[in-house]
């Protein structure tokens, strides 16, 4: 449950006859019903009865905290922090608060012109990720940029800006309009209204995509006009999972011998 949930997780690896468990418990509880409308989940296991878990994550004493944050789940840091419900709290939304809002935000891909007038449309910027074609990154790979655009997403959530994505060569006339010249992963800032658009010349790293974000919205990053805003077209929406790769067909199947 954890591992398939993008939202942050702390759990608690516990066991019946622990007296700190048992102090802790209260604590516990009362730090989870503050931290639900966080987004921030708390979680518990029984190790004595969940032995094999225990062990994948490391567990050699109770209670052990294990902290996982939103997106995409890794092996869970151990958590040191305080005991008390406060400290608990204070502990979460400082350390998954980004996390937690990031994982709340949903990302649209570009699949169609539909999509493109409901996001990028209605707002006074669009920030458009093109990523490399799955084949390139695999499933793992575009999970962390996504994951990563939705950190960026959710620090910037209070401005207008409208956050999509496409992968390589899914919308070749945006990648044309834009100057993408095969630079995946980029990102382009676009305003619909001003027929004007702008891209980093930095490389990917949530930092530089922090600061560029910025220098739009300050008016600091040069911005190119276009005549108008290229076309979206309606492509299949990714599956969420890796590509298929393409069987390999020897060339003696497609010649015959004395063609070869």
């Amino acid at each position: 449950m954890v591992m398939e949930s993008t939202e942050p997780w702390l759990v608690e690896f516990f066991a019946p006859w622990c007296g700190h468990c048992k102090a802790l418990a209260p604590e516990w509880e009362k730090a989870a019903a503050e931290l639900k409308a966080d987004g921030i989940r708390l979680g518990a296991v029984d190790a004595t009865q969940h032995g094999e878990l225990a062990q994948k994550y490391g567990v050699k004493g109770y209670p052990t905290i294990k902290v996982f944050p939103g997106g995409a789940k890794k092996k869970g840091s151990t958590y040191k922090g305080p005991r008390e419900a406060a400290g608990i709290v204070d502990y979460a939304r400082s350390t998954l608060g980004g996390s937690a809002q990031a994982a709340s935000i949903e990302l649209q891909e570009l699949t169609s012109p539909e999509v493109f007038s409901s996001t990028c449309g209605s707002a006074k910027l669009c920030a458009m990720l093109f990523l490399p074609h799955i084949l390139d990154s695999g499933a793992q790979g575009r999970n962390a940029y996504l994951d990563t655009f939705k950190e960026i997403a959710a620090e910037f959530r209070r401005m207008p800006i409208a956050f999509v994505w496409t992968e390589a060569n899914a919308q070749p006339a945006l990648e044309s309009g834009f100057s993408i010249n095969g630079n995946f992963p980029t990102l382009a800032m676009v305003s619909v209204e001003k027929k004007a658009f702008a891209v980093p010349k930095v490389s990917w790293s949530k930092k530089n995509l922090q600061a560029f974000l910025q220098g739009v919205l300050s008016g600091v990053e040069k911005t190119t006009t276009i005549p108008a805003v290229p076309e979206v077209v309606t492509v299949t929406a990714w599956d969420g999972k890796d590509a298929v790769v393409p069987e390999e067909i020897p060339l003696s199947d497609l010649f015959s011998a004395d063609e070869l």
